[in-house]
């Protein structure tokens, strides 16, 4: 069986995952950034992660995956996030980059671009520094979950790595 590593410092969030999950995955349950990569530097490394963006910090998520991103840590991510975002194409995006610094609008701070082979890449404004962050994941879900729907991701995406 596959393993799904969960990451969400929401411990009922967590547990309604893992429910939904256990019966096709082996379900791994992480609170936070550093209980993760325990994870992904163990034997019991998952097969793929569904991550929130708002733990410890507002963007503890998004700089998790800018570090996996930098040392061949090869295991698609699933960003499942209350946090707000606008869903945009590439052109878009551009042009919503420029606003966001020009204008300093707080409504640009997150966008989602999805392209037609299903890549998904997540543009946000780092609070760290400030700057425009591009970081690519395997898919991207607002809370609350549709079950269903992620399922049949986590299934597409598992089948590409077989």
């Amino acid at each position: 069986m596959k393993k799904v590593l969960i990451v969400d410092d929401d411990a009922d969030l967590r547990d309604a995952l893992a429910a939904m999950l256990s019966h096709e995955f082996i379900v791994l349950k992480a609170s936070g950034k550093k209980e993760a990569l325990e994870f992904l530097y163990s034997d019991e490394k998952p097969d793929i992660m569904l991550l929130d963006v708002r733990m410890e910090s507002k963007q503890e998520g998004f700089e998790l995956v800018e570090e996996l991103s930098g040392n061949k840590q090869n295991i698609p991510i699933i960003l499942v996030t209350s946090t707000e975002a606008m869903t945009v194409s590439n052109a878009v995006a551009e042009i919503a980059r420029r606003t966001r610094e020009k204008y300093a609008a707080q409504d640009l701070n997150i966008l989602v671009m999805r392209s037609v082979t299903g890549e998904v890449m997540v543009d946000y404004k780092s609070e760290k520094s400030g700057e425009s962050v591009s970081i690519k994941v395997a898919g991207y879900h607002s809370k609350p979950v549709n079950p269903e729907k992620l399922k049949r991701e986590i299934h597409y995406i598992l089948k590409g790595k077989i």
